[in-house]
């Protein structure tokens, strides 16, 4: 229905030893053959439509007799939400494209990604290795993934879901409710408002910082779920979420500490710490203090 053609066999039995293929009256190929034929070429088209079927018989000596034909087409349910994947070939090119979506909940995925990116889904800017696609002015992108680079994804005042993965990556949920996951790297939430405005707590259960605007006369920034977010910006101040979040500093083990070390007149000290030397309730990985 949308033009896509494929070739799902040509010209069955012929090799180089047989350039017109074999028939069934003189090598014991079945004159009557079932052929149950796939494609994977159609993915991610609509199923409704004309269907086209074409078959030629290439032979003029000989006429083959098409009994039946059937098409079964396997699928899900059309969805208005949909995922737009961006890779490294969609910035090769100054030519550039502009994402057109009419409705539901949509996402880009970029995660395979390994430039730098900035994504703004309020001014449909879709960034990366100095080439730009845009968004519609009228289309409306809710979700964004990332990848390996040092990202910047900017919300809108729809519920947004930024996820930075790898890379040190900055997010901003902009107006509304949204989660944002940073991943892996040193990750920073930012913020329009003044520090004093917001309501900061830590699960640890789910592991992630929730953090509400209570003064919405300037914004409602509303309230976010934040994971894999390693500081707060806003704009009186930056605040890191290490004591936030319930990370304890590391103890000293007293076993080793405690033992008393005399040093006479003239001598020098050569002290190696042991690999357990401090502990840690987090579960942080134990080291030396170094």
């Amino acid at each position: 229905p949308s033009g896509t053609v494929t070739n799902l066999m040509n010209r069955p039995t012929v090799n180089a030893e047989q350039p017109f293929g074999l028939s069934g009256t003189d090598s014991g190929v079945p004159t009557h053959l079932l052929w149950d034929l796939s494609s994977v070429q159609f993915w991610g088209e609509q199923a409704s439509g004309d269907w086209k079927v074409s078959i030629a018989d290439v032979r003029a000596e000989e006429a083959g007799t098409l009994s039946s034909l059937s098409l079964r087409v396997y699928g899900s349910a059309d969805s208005a939400n949909d995922i737009y994947v961006f890779t490294e070939e969609g910035f090769k090119s100054q030519s550039t494209t502009v994402l057109q979506d009419e409705s539901g909940t949509d996402t880009i995925n970029a995660a395979v990604m390994l430039h730098d990116m900035f994504i703004d889904l309020t001014n449909g800017l879709i960034a990366a290795a100095g080439v730009t696609n845009h968004i519609a002015a009228w289309s409306m992108i809710e979700n964004a993934i990332t990848g390996a680079g040092n990202d910047r994804l900017d919300g809108n005042s729809a519920v947004n879901n930024l996820q930075g993965r790898d890379g040190d990556d900055t997010l901003t949920g902009g107006l509304g409710t949204d989660t944002l996951a940073g991943g892996g790297g040193v990750d920073t939430a930012i913020y329009a408002g003044a520090m004093a405005e917001f309501g900061i707590s830590y699960d640890p259960n789910t592991k992630e910082v929730r953090v509400v605007d209570n003064l919405t006369s300037n914004g409602n920034e509303g309230t976010d779920l934040l994971s894999g977010i390693e500081r707060l910006v806003f704009s009186d101040g930056a605040l890191s979420l290490g004591a936030t979040v319930g990370n304890h500093a590391p103890v000293a083990n007293r076993t080793v500490f405690d033992a008393p070390v005399l040093v006479g007149k003239g001598m020098g000290i050569e002290f190696d710490l042991p690999t357990l030397a401090f502990s840690d309730q987090d579960e942080d990985t134990p080291g030396n203090g170094n």
